[in-house]
């Protein structure tokens, strides 16, 4: 399931370079259930494992972390590649909400090159970044309304 999730993910990617839209969106999704699909056989294993005595509580806890671990840090790199998708597609704010998903996600992971991607990517939480981003939506409520 985890190589699945990886092929799916990289195939949406070219399928967005060839605005492909929502193709890639439904690539995306089709790495992400591979993904989940990753997780859950890799819970029942370390549980057997536990179970035959093959590995500790301990063991199969760290086995665990690590799978939780991966398991954030790919559907953090889907939503960020669906924050793109939006973004080319001018749904800004669609985009932000991935990206900042993605962001919170990748928090504790040890994934420091994501996380400056991300920090670039995004605006710092802070009042200016609020004050933008409510501007967006003032753009689209006039609009909405002009139309």
């Amino acid at each position: 399931p985890g190589t699945l999730s990886r092929w799916h993910y990289f195939y949406a990617h070219c399928l967005r370079g060839k605005r492909r839209f929502a193709d890639a969106e439904a690539e995306f999704l089709l790495s992400q259930l591979a993904a989940i699909q990753r997780l859950q056989w890799k819970k029942k294993a370390a549980a057997k494992a536990v179970a035959d005595a093959e590995l500790s509580d301990e063991e199969s806890h760290q086995v665990l972390n690590y799978e939780m671990r991966f398991s954030s840090i790919c559907t953090a790199r889907i939503l960020s590649a669906l924050g793109w998708v939006s973004m080319q597609q001018g749904m800004l704010t669609r985009s932000l909400q991935f990206f900042a998903s993605a962001q919170a996600l990748i928090e504790g992971t040890g994934q420091e090159a994501m996380k400056i991607a991300f920090e670039r990517a995004m605006p710092s939480p802070n009042a200016g970044s609020r004050r933008w981003i409510r501007k967006i939506l003032q753009v689209r409520l006039m609009n909405s309304k002009g139309a």
